[in-house]
C-alpha cells in the first residue's frame, strides 16, 4: 500500500514587513501559525497537535514546527523513520 505524504506549507504574506503572520498548512488546511517578534524571534503554534513555543527566528520556527509535526506523525503511525 502506497501512502502519499502530506506537504507542509508555510504561507508568507505578500507584504514585506517582518511582523506579518506566517500560516502553516497541510493540503490547504491551516494547522498552525508563526508570529515574528520585533527582535527577530518568533512564536509558533501548531494547533493540530496542541504544541507551541518560541524560536530564535521565523526560519527556526518553521524547522521546529516541521520537526514537531514529523514526530507526531511517526507516533501516530502515519509514517516510519
Amino acid at each position: 500500500m502506497t501512502r502519499n505524504l502530506p506537504v507542509l506549507t508555510f504561507h508568507k504574506p505578500h507584504e514585506t514587513h517582518d511582523t506579518a503572520r506566517v500560516t502553516v498548512s497541510i493540503g490547504g488546511a491551516n494547522i498552525g501559525r508563526i508570529y515574528p517578534f520585533d527582535d527577530g524571534r518568533a512564536a509558533w503554534f501548531l494547533d493540530l497537535i496542541h504544541e507551541q513555543g518560541t524560536a530564535k527566528s521565523v526560519r527556526a520556527a518553521e524547522a521546529t514546527v516541521a520537526d514537531a509535526l514529523g514526530r507526531w506523525m511517526e507516533l501516530a503511525g502515519l509514517v516510519q523513520s
